[in-house]
């Protein structure tokens, strides 16, 4: 389930989601890069972090999520109750004062993000009887950090830019759209959004190949067609960027989907960040 957040928070926050179910003898789910912060909180048992080169570990009961640049493999714990906050790209930046690119590609405990206080923040969420009490608990919490951040609004602006287009955008000619020349931008970007502009267009655009995907009803006839309108060379070029940031070839990783990772890339959830 996602939840739209109220008008003070939309700017930074594109929406809340949760999650519930029996999650026993579920296979693991691959989880993609979509250019958003995650703050993730888990009221049920943990998920695991599946690692061939590091190992498998639990993930934390609260924390947040970089800029991914890589596939993430996750197994749901058996009973699953998860809330999830989204945040715009770039949104994240004005509730913490870390500088984001100190999160790329990791999972960190909220608790070394903002301290304790943060995680007294939330006892109202944890005590909440209600998924509607658990939400306005959220939000209120959300609403108490909001300016806790970074001051600089020019990288989400920015980063918004970069969505609309679709990720088809010049980074020198973002810049000069700011009055800045490309390095300047490239500083204050990095700094707020947690990823070089170059690194969230691909990633916008690969988030545009799901949302043809769904419009064309893909199959193996149609690839050729949606990196044309997606903005990539060619199909060669789609499928290299597909096993970089999913692992696997577009079919396939569709084919494999479960509800977690199809939620993720719904039609509805990208219009969510796409509008």
């Amino acid at each position: 389930m996602v939840m739209s957040p109220p008008r003070p928070l939309a700017a930074h926050v594109e929406g809340l989601w949760r999650l519930e179910g029996d999650g026993r003898g579920l296979p693991p789910e691959t989880i993609v890069p979509d250019g958003c912060m995650e703050l993730v909180l888990h009221c049920g048992d943990r998920f695991e972090h599946l690692d061939p080169e590091r190992g498998d570990t639990l993930q934390s009961r609260a924390f947040l999520v970089g800029q991914l640049l890589a596939p993430v493999v996750v197994r749901p714990g058996a009973r699953v109750e998860t809330w999830g906050i989204r945040f715009r790209p770039g949104g994240a930046a004005a509730f913490f004062e870390t500088p984001m690119p100190m999160f790329a590609g990791r999972f960190v405990d909220l608790a070394d993000v903002a301290g304790v206080e943060a995680l007294v923040g939330l006892e109202a969420f944890h005590e909440a009887r209600t998924p509607a009490d658990q939400r306005q608990s959220l939000e209120s919490w959300l609403a108490a950090r909001l300016g806790r951040g970074a001051a600089d609004a020019l990288p989400a602006l920015a980063a918004r830019t970069i969505v609309r287009a679709r990720g088809r955008v010049r980074v020198e000619d973002l810049a000069s759209s700011f009055g800045l020349g490309a390095r300047q931008l490239e500083r204050r970007f990095l700094r707020g959004v947690g990823i070089p502009p170059r690194s969230l267009a691909r990633l916008v655009r690969f988030q545009q190949v799901f949302r043809l995907a769904h419009e064309r009803q893909a199959n193996s006839g149609v690839w050729a067609d949606v990196a044309c309108a997606a903005g990539y060379y060619d199909q060669a070029h789609l499928l290299r960027d597909f096993r970089e940031l999913a692992g696997t070839t577009p079919p396939r990783f569709l084919a494999a989907q479960g509800d977690f990772s199809r939620a993720l890339t719904s039609r509805e959830r990208l219009d969510d960040l796409f509008g």
